[in-house]
C-alpha cells in the first residue's frame, strides 16, 4: 500500500504544471537500467527504471514448452547531493538516495492453466512486496558550458526486501556496486 501511495505522489509531482528543478540528468547504468534525476538546491528526486526479459523454449518429444518472463522495475527516488571540491570545469560530489521498488512482472507460457496460476502469483507478489533501497555514490562532473555537463558516478546499491506470500515471510538484503554515465542539462 505504501508503494502505491508513494507512486501516486511521485507521479503527481512529476507531472505538475511547472517542475521545481534547476537541472535534469539523464543517465544509463549498464545495458538495462535508465535514470532520470531532477536537482533543486542539491535535493534530488527522480526515477530509475530497469527492464529485462527472458525467453526459454524446450523442445521435447512429448511437448513443446515455451516460457517468457519480462519485468519492468520502477524505482522512484529522493536524495541529497553533497558537493565537494571544484576546479575549472571539473567538480566532485557525493550522493545519497532512498528509493522504493515497484515491480511489474509478466510470466507467460503456452499452457493457459499455468498462465492463470502465474498471473495470480505475480499479482500477489507485486501487492505484498515491500522493497526499500539505499544508494550511495561518488561522482565526477565535467562542465562543457553553463548549461551542459557530463557525469560519471560509481557507488553501492543496497536493497532491503520483505515479502509475504501466504504463511511465508521472506527477507533478503541485496547489495551491488554500480556505475552510471549521465548527461546533465541546467536551466
Amino acid at each position: 500500500m505504501i508503494t502505491k501511495i508513494t507512486s501516486l505522489i511521485f507521479i503527481s509531482v512529476l507531472f505538475c504544471y511547472e517542475l521545481p528543478w534547476q537541472s535534469v540528468s539523464v543517465g544509463v547504468m549498464g545495458n538495462n537500467t535508465n535514470s532520470a534525476t531532477f536537482n533543486n538546491n542539491n535535493i534530488l528526486y527522480g526515477l530509475d527504471m530497469l527492464n529485462f526479459s527472458f525467453n526459454m523454449e524446450e523442445l521435447d518429444n512429448n511437448s513443446d514448452e515455451e516460457v517468457s518472463i519480462s519485468a519492468t522495475i520502477l524505482m522512484p527516488k529522493i536524495g541529497y547531493k553533497y558537493n565537494m571540491r571544484s576546479k575549472n570545469m571539473l567538480s566532485t560530489y557525493y550522493i545519497g538516495e532512498l528509493y522504493t521498488v515497484i515491480p511489474i512482472i509478466s510470466i507467460e507460457t503456452n499452457d493457459s492453466e499455468v498462465n492463470d496460476d502465474l498471473d495470480d502469483a505475480t499479482s500477489d507478489m507485486q501487492d505484498t512486496a515491500d522493497l526499500l533501497g539505499l544508494k550511495l555514490s561518488y561522482g565526477i562532473k565535467y562542465d562543457f558550458n553553463e548549461q551542459l555537463s557530463i557525469c560519471a558516478d560509481t557507488g553501492f546499491n543496497f536493497l532491503f526486501n520483505n515479502l509475504e506470500l501466504g504463511d511465508v515471510d521472506m527477507k533478503a538484503r541485496i547489495g551491488n556496486t554500480f556505475t552510471k554515465l549521465s548527461i546533465n542539462f541546467t536551466f
